[in-house]
């Protein structure tokens, strides 16, 4: 487990795979052994216990020490240098569905401006992006940084802002 750790902690010293973030922390260690446990524990059927002690054998080892590599190789497509990053935020997904509700009432002719109640509804109950709390935490987040205006409080409309 040492080994696999280190490895990945001189690779990205060498080649800066996220730039200013290390690739791997003490924390992954961590992770690391978990997984060693869980894939021990759930093999424990097969195994045979002296004194209470379950031992992880090599093998367990390396399922968990590729299975982690797996994840480190994610987190360097998600986050890396040349990975592109396919999903939005929680605020991009808010603006987004204005913007298309927006266009969507101009269409019907209506006013170009989105309840505040459909916003929530949208990001909160059907695609449960965030609870409630975090959803108005990130509506204030996003009229405080002027990419919309909120007219009224939960009650109220919200546009998206053309910069």
């Amino acid at each position: 487990m040492k080994e696999a750790f280190l490895n990945q902690n001189r690779r990205d010293k060498t080649q800066r795979i996220l730039r200013n973030r290390p690739l791997v922390v003490l924390r992954d260690l961590e992770t690391l052994a978990r997984l060693v446990n869980i894939i021990a524990t759930v093999n424990f059927s097969k195994r045979i216990i002296k004194n209470g002690l379950l031992k992880a054998k090599d093998e367990d080892v390396n399922k968990a020490v590729q299975l982690w590599e797996n994840l480190i190789n994610l987190r360097v497509e998600i986050y890396g240098k040349h990975g592109t990053r396919n999903f939005a935020t929680v605020k991009e997904e808010m603006m987004t569905f204005i913007a298309k509700m927006q266009t969507y009432y101009k269409n019907e002719g209506k006013e170009e401006k989105v309840p505040v109640a459909e916003l929530k509804e949208e990001v909160v109950d059907r695609r449960q992006l965030v609870g409630k709390t975090t959803f108005y935490e990130e509506l204030r987040t996003l009229r405080e940084s002027g990419d919309i205006v909120q007219e009224g409080k939960r009650n109220g409309f919200v546009t998206v802002v053309i910069k």
